[in-house]
């Protein structure tokens, strides 16, 4: 009966430990209000947050992130807490000094644990969004008369409603830019609203992806109905590209309020050819390897990084070479050692990479994150560039992950800054989901 009894508490006491081990922490925003209900431009306003833990086990420390805007460059409001217990709360509140606008509708946003630091059983429910508007100093919230500033056209002084900016027209002479020639590019934009905007600008990025736009303009404001014509002169793409989107984005900052906020960005697509070729030419773009080398050549210039085990080489297979195309960079195969990290202890990583394409590649990066939000990569390779159907073998060995996870994405990027011109440019990423245990 005695060796039952111990039988018995044995076995609760493995299920109390599995119930542990699996035991996780679930951070949500449960309560969300801004006093007034409907701010005022310029004037301050109170914003009462709820944070809850409806998990089955207390958190590390995380942040509390409020955004008047979901698109605003910066959080007006940022909240530190040491943890949370397992179904315990908090209430957070904060004076934001007012919106700089006035809007007709705009998304404000608050973020649970933005960095990721905290290992959640569910992380989809971290973000909270609210639509709200912003009325006009001295108006009432449902006007839609122009902010101050912006001067209507004549006969509209005393109409109502809101301004609508879109793109009306985009070209770029010459129309097929040459690799490192200067282009110069027009840009239309138009208040098709029924009421004058105030002050914003307008950006054009050479590529949808690229870190900055190339040209800025900011106006004073648009009249209800009118419009502006916009050029400057472009210093050159730096790469070629069988294929890339351009993009123009009328009030990147959303300073306006406008009626229709989805018709803001224009994108097109475009090629950029080599210098001296046709723009329907696919081959490698100058300074990248090319599809002539021998295989000794690429023996010596293909080399990695010194934290790169460089192996089985970028060698392209016989009668590989001189074949006329375009690359296409994918992530051949991913392994971490061990499989399953655990926390605070070093993980060695192992990535393949490839060319499957009919041409050579130019230089490029990859990069690998431990978490696909995380703010920078753990680690990254330059490659001088790789021939058709070659490929490379990079390894690099993290620190170690600062939280366990029970579910977090990996991810590794292939030319993350569409430095290479490729046939399919969907295939960069790679994804995998791991989970990372904790000591």
């Amino acid at each position: 009966m005695l060796k039952l009894k111990y039988l018995f508490e044995i076995c609760l006491l493995a299920a109390l430990l599995s119930v542990a081990t699996d035991a996780a922490p679930d951070i949500y925003i449960s309560e969300f209000s801004t006093n007034p209900e409907t701010p005022t431009q310029g004037s301050p306003v109170m914003v009462r947050i709820g944070v809850y833990n409806q998990g089955t086990s207390a958190s590390g420390p995380f942040t509390v992130q409020w955004w008047p805007g979901e698109n605003y460059g910066a959080p007006a409001c940022s909240w530190t807490l040491d943890g949370m217990v397992a179904r315990g709360g908090q209430i957070l509140t904060c004076t934001y000094e007012g919106y700089p606008s006035w809007y007709g509708k705009i998304n404000t946003k608050v973020v649970a644990d933005p960095a990721g630091t905290v290992a959640e059983s569910d992380e989809s429910n971290n973000v909270y969004k609210k639509t709200i508007s912003v009325s006009k100093p001295g108006s009432a919230p449902s006007g839609g008369s122009s902010p101050s500033g912006g001067s209507a056209p004549s006969g509209s002084g005393g109409v109502s409603g809101s301004p609508d900016l879109f793109i009306s027209e985009f070209s770029m002479t010459p129309e097929t830019p040459t690799q490192g020639s200067p282009v110069t590019v027009r840009v239309g934009v138009y208040n098709k609203g029924n009421s004058a905007s105030g002050p914003f600008t307008v950006q054009w990025w050479p590529g949808e992806n690229y870190g900055a736009p190339a040209c800025s303009w900011t106006l004073d404001g648009m009249v209800a109905r009118g419009g502006q014509i916009l050029t400057c002169t472009y210093e050159g793409y730096p790469s070629w590209y069988a294929k890339i989107d351009t993009k123009v984005v009328a009030d990147p900052a959303g300073e306006v309020a406008e009626s229709d906020e989805s018709n803001n960005v224009y994108k097109k697509t475009i090629s950029v050819s080599k210098p001296g070729s046709a723009p329907s030419d696919g081959s490698a773009p100058p300074g990248g390897s090319s599809p002539s080398w021998s295989e000794s050549q690429i023996g010596s210039e293909d080399s990695a990084p010194p934290s790169d085990s460089a192996s089985s080489g970028g060698f392209a297979p016989p009668g590989s070479s001189g074949v006329s195309g375009s690359p296409d960079l994918f992530i051949s195969e991913f392994s971490m050692t061990p499989e399953t990290p655990t926390q605070g202890s070093p993980v060695t990583v192992r990535v393949g990479v490839y060319n499957k394409g009919n041409s050579a590649s130019g230089p490029f990066t990859v990069q690998w994150w431990p978490g696909e939000n995380y703010g920078a990569p753990a680690c990254s390779w330059t490659l001088d560039g790789m021939v058709a159907r070659g490929g490379r073998i990079l390894t690099c060995t993290y620190e170690g992950y600062p939280s366990w996870y029970a579910k977090i994405n990996t991810k590794v990027v292939a030319d993350p800054t569409s430095e290479v011109a490729e046939s399919d440019e969907s295939n960069n990423v790679y994804k995998k989901t791991i989970s990372v245990n904790r000591p």
